[in-house]
């Protein structure tokens, strides 16, 4: 039982604010929030959103690259939450508010694969995309990027325009990845939780 707490108390962490991203394995993103768009819910009480800016996040392929830049885009993060659950829908206003501010939405998650080398958060889609939301827990909010060029990136971008490119720019690296015990902790964190309000 002691491994439940253990991991709703890291997942609870995940939530507290910017954390850096874990070396080698979760990486992290920055965004710029220039306008929302509400897609579900009301103004007052959204149950999903877009976040529309410019966003950059980093990849990295071994324990020791550094966390170099992944890419950049133009396009937005699409959140949601159940109806029924009031602390998520007070965290998307928070993140709502940040619209035309410099505080960044931050995000992480494992934006190298090997094989293939960089791509784009499954978070992230290109203005002009269809998209489609994904629920704000498993969004890994909070994971803010190692390297120190991410956020300057994101909000160097232009303002967003409908039919972006959809192509992620950026660094290329060589093959590698990290251990099964990296990136698979944030993951685990996750599954923890909802194994924990399936019991509720």
């Amino acid at each position: 039982m002691r491994w439940v707490i253990l991991g709703a108390a890291g997942i609870v962490a995940l939530g507290l604010g910017a954390q850096p991203a874990w070396a080698g394995c979760t990486d992290g993103a920055c965004g710029r929030v220039d306008w929302t768009e509400i897609t579900a819910g009301t103004p007052g009480q959204p149950t999903a959103a877009k976040l529309h800016g410019g966003y950059a996040w980093e990849a990295s392929n071994s324990w020791t690259d550094g966390h170099p830049m992944g890419g950049s885009l133009l396009g937005f993060v699409w959140l949601s939450c159940d109806s029924s659950d009031g602390a998520c829908q007070t965290q998307l206003q928070a993140e709502l508010a940040k619209a035309g501010t410099a505080t960044p939405l931050y995000f992480g998650g494992r934006f190298w694969v090997p094989g293939v080398g960089a791509v784009r958060p499954p978070q992230l889609y290109a203005e002009g995309e269809a998209g489609a939301p994904m629920p704000l827990p498993q969004a890994l909010l909070g994971v803010a990027p190692t390297n120190a060029v991410v956020c300057p990136t994101a909000f160097a971008l232009s303002a967003p325009a409908t039919g972006a490119d959809a192509s992620p720019t950026g660094a290329t690296g060589d093959s590698g990845g990290c251990g099964v015990g990296g990136s698979g902790s944030a993951w685990a964190a996750l599954l923890v939780l909802a194994l924990l309000r399936r019991r509720r």
